[in-house]
């Protein structure tokens, strides 16, 4: 049974607390335990979404994003995952149910639980409320579990989670990629997270700060820093406090080194209450990412460097972000960088609100803002065969989209 099953069961949405703190710091040891005890970790071998349209290029991309570590193949789609999932449950069948349940969504019978937890480490979990039981006797999950490298990381279940949902993207573990890629061998006195949700920039960034300061108006997102920083004690996450902030407003500062994920998802005006923590304001989606390159001048140390990985819609040829970013520095001694993540990107779920709003594709970017003595300018891009692949994948959508909806 999956969490979609769930989406208006009062069992869940009735629920008045996320976690109870109190015995989370008893439950989340045990959970990394049993996280580490199963090899949790080996589930990044996972896709899990389906879709044919990206059939054969989306496992090629799978095969390469997996030799070169950046994005778990767990966080995208194949067009047989069945087959991933068969291979691996007859390896190692206790990490396939622990996936099931803390990635998945699914619910377990009592039986498949007692393979991977004792009754102790149920309940401890079921005290803190990470785990519950429906009245069918059998155990969901209140919390998803990502692994990536060395670390496990804690989200919300969108549609059984109580209040305002908590997302992990491969937006957030591109990030972090590149933070533990570019800060190696650097030291900075305070860092902030801001825009934290669930706290994954903020432990990346704590082995290169004396400090960290994370931030995000999300009322829940005090609960999963908390969890992660658990979770990852072994990470310098000691130095981690937490604070409930809109953007800046209550972050204080200045700050040696800036690290955000903010939302930046165009969307139709109906759905941004119900995703908030994706829409990413007027003006294309680009609202928000501007404000907080505006406001990140006030914020910064004079040495000080702001990254920022964010998307930039392309409307009727021209790349919104760019354009507005030139517009809003351009007069002033910045540097700006935007390199190039991913390009031709299409949000299937949004495709047919782009079209009507002249969006051809968008490009994911990681933005590095630093003082200089003058404006500068510098835009780098994907290798030429990873835009390539982008450019066949994004024609096949099309061309999927134009016979499978064509009226």
């Amino acid at each position: 049974m999956s969490l979609d099953e769930y989406p208006d069961d009062p069992f869940y949405q009735g629920r008045n607390m996320l976690f109870r703190e109190a015995s989370l710091d008893a439950a989340i040891p045990v959970l990394g335990e049993a996280l580490k005890k199963h090899r949790y970790s080996e589930t990044v071998l996972l896709p899990v979404g389906r879709s044919f349209f990206l059939f054969p290029f989306q496992d090629i991309i799978n095969l390469w994003n997996l030799r070169q570590g950046k994005i778990p193949i767990l966080l995208q789609k194949s067009a047989f995952p069945s087959l991933y999932y068969s291979r691996f449950a007859r390896r190692n069948r206790p990490a396939y149910i622990l996936f099931r349940l803390f990635y998945l969504g699914e619910t377990l019978t009592p039986e498949e639980l007692a393979e991977v937890l004792d009754k102790d480490q149920i309940a401890l979990l079921m005290k803190a409320n990470l785990l519950v039981q429906p009245e069918d006797n059998s155990v969901a999950s209140l919390i998803k579990i990502t692994p990536w490298k060395d670390y496990c990381f804690i989200s919300g279940v969108e549609n059984r989670t109580p209040g305002e949902f908590v997302f992990i993207g491969s937006d957030s573990l591109i990030l972090a990629y590149h933070l533990l890629l570019v800060l190696q061998g650097r030291t900075f006195s305070s860092g902030l997270d801001l825009c934290t949700g669930s706290g994954i920039q903020s432990i990346m960034i704590s082995r290169f700060c004396e400090q960290v300061t994370c931030v995000d108006i999300n009322p829940n997102s005090g609960f999963y820093v908390r969890a992660n920083t658990l979770l990852n004690k072994d990470h310098g996450t000691e130095k981690i406090t937490y604070r409930t902030s809109n953007f800046f407003d209550n972050a204080g500062g200045p700050f040696d080194l800036i690290v955000t994920n903010p939302p930046y998802v165009c969307m139709p005006p109906e759905k941004k209450d119900a995703w908030r923590c994706g829409y990413g304001g007027e003006n294309w989606g680009t609202e928000f990412p501007l404000k907080i390159l505006s406001d990140a001048r006030r914020r910064l140390t004079p040495g000080g460097m702001l990254k920022m990985i964010t998307i930039s819609p392309t409307v009727a040829g021209k790349d919104i972000l760019v354009e507005e970013t030139r517009k809003l520095l351009g007069q002033e001694a910045w540097s700006v960088e935007f390199q190039e993540v991913a390009t031709h990107c299409i949000q299937e779920s949004l495709y047919e609100f782009h079209k009507e709003n002249r969006i051809s594709h968008c490009t994911f970017f990681i933005i590095t803002l630093q003082r200089s003595d003058s404006f500068r300018f510098t835009y780098k891009k994907v290798p030429t065969l990873a835009d390539l692949l982008a450019r066949i994948r994004n024609m096949q959508y099309e061309a999927y989209h134009a016979l499978t909806f064509r009226k």
